[in-house]
């Protein structure tokens, strides 16, 4: 899920089905758990360091 998210051009709705998901909610509460944040926030500190 980390790889697809750093991908540009993603949606997350792209992200969560990719990965198996077929509701992008629960792909997202599933990362929170896991990560410790939204996928929405790992993507924009992964995009902050590096552009």
């Amino acid at each position: 899920a980390c790889s697809l998210i750093q991908e540009r051009g993603l949606s997350m709705g792209q992200v969560s089905e990719a990965c198996g998901f077929k509701d992008p909610n629960y792909f997202s509460r599933q990362f929170r758990k896991v990560m410790g944040m939204s996928p929405k926030q790992y993507q924009r500190i992964f995009t902050s360091r590096f552009t």
